[in-house]
């Protein structure tokens, strides 16, 4: 049957989405049980396990509940490169080469003497 004029061809809607995952734990961490005659919520639970568990010598786990309360170490890196002599003139001649149009497609740049850019490629004379 063809739809009429305005007529919608899917009446009740797109369906919904349902929960994401997060949504799901997010709401199911809240819910409280009874462990031990005490009621608590689930992520209280989670937490008194990875603290017991990390007490008793689990690294694996004393590692992941340091690095929640205080964020993972900063490692500094660092980074060598015979290369780059100073990263301040390499920026300063590939901006000039930029400004002089003197990068090929690969981004390398041709390099130029000063009195070479005000040179024209050929002689004016044998371009009749």
């Amino acid at each position: 049957m063809p739809y009429l004029p305005g007529q919608s061809g899917n009446p009740n809607g797109r369906p919904g989405r349902g929960m994401t995952f997060a949504e799901l734990f997010q709401k199911n961490m809240r819910e409280k049980i009874e462990v031990d005659g005490k009621v608590i919520t689930y992520k209280e639970l989670i937490v008194k396990r990875a603290l017991k568990e990390a007490v008793a010598g689990d690294i694996d786990t004393a590692f992941k509940v340091m690095d929640r309360c205080d964020g993972k170490p900063f490692q500094q890196l660092n980074v060598h490169n015979d290369n780059i002599t100073n990263i301040e003139d390499r920026l300063k001649e590939f901006t000039e080469a930029m400004l002089r149009r003197d990068i090929d497609d690969n981004g390398t740049v041709e390099t130029r003497t000063a009195p070479e850019i005000d040179k024209p490629d050929t002689d004016p004379e044998e371009v009749s």
